[in-house]
């Protein structure tokens, strides 16, 4: 559930907490019922009234709809990822696969910077986790950018694959910036 799921049960448990307290005022005889019955009918005249029903009705449906629908993937945030070997298990750190995949990047002609965000989840129906890497770089202007990110894709799922048995890897390229390649060399102060 998402943080504004969470933000909207707080206060629609709210309500009905004080809603609850209400009708134990109202049994107990604290209130005459008299009294409660002319400011209930002075409520009910009112568009305010229409317009809170409303906002709860919605919301209402809004929460009933997050417990019957199923996520898509569920992301498992800074965790890593578990590998099953012959002898056990092997648990892979978000760390590991950054640092490989920022080696190869950084090893490949034309590549002058990059970010990487590195997203472990579960799929729908999938017992198997998956990975998502989602790369930004700065190339080269002299160099063609679909053959880099062919070649990039392809090393990094070969590495993944080999070193770590990663094999369900989605990875993301974008092009963030194409630079000047006398621009991106350091010059060397003296």
């Amino acid at each position: 559930m998402g943080i504004i799921n969470r933000f909207l049960l707080f206060f629609y448990t709210l309500f009905f907490a004080l809603l609850s307290l209400g009708l134990i005022v109202l049994c107990t005889g604290i209130i005459p019922i008299d009294d409660l019955w002319n400011n209930v009918l002075y409520m009910l005249g009112r568009f305010e009234t229409i317009g809170a029903a409303v906002v709860v009705f919605l919301l209402s449906i809004e929460l009933m709809g997050n417990c019957f629908s199923g996520k898509k993937g569920s992301d498992l945030g800074n965790e890593g990822i578990i590998v099953h070997g012959n002898n056990g298990d092997v648990h892979i750190t978000k760390n590991a696969v950054l640092d490989v995949t920022n080696r190869l990047c950084h090893n490949m002609p034309g590549v002058y910077d990059t970010k990487i965000k590195v997203k472990f989840f579960k799929k729908a129906n999938h017992i198997e986790m998956s990975t998502q890497l989602k790369i930004r770089l700065i190339i080269g202007q002299e160099y063609d950018a679909i053959r880099m990110s062919d070649e990039l894709q392809k090393n990094i799922k070969d590495q993944l694959s080999s070193y770590m048995s990663l094999n369900d890897v989605a990875i993301d390229i974008i092009v963030d910036s194409v630079s000047d390649s006398n621009s991106a060399k350091k010059r060397r102060v003296v």
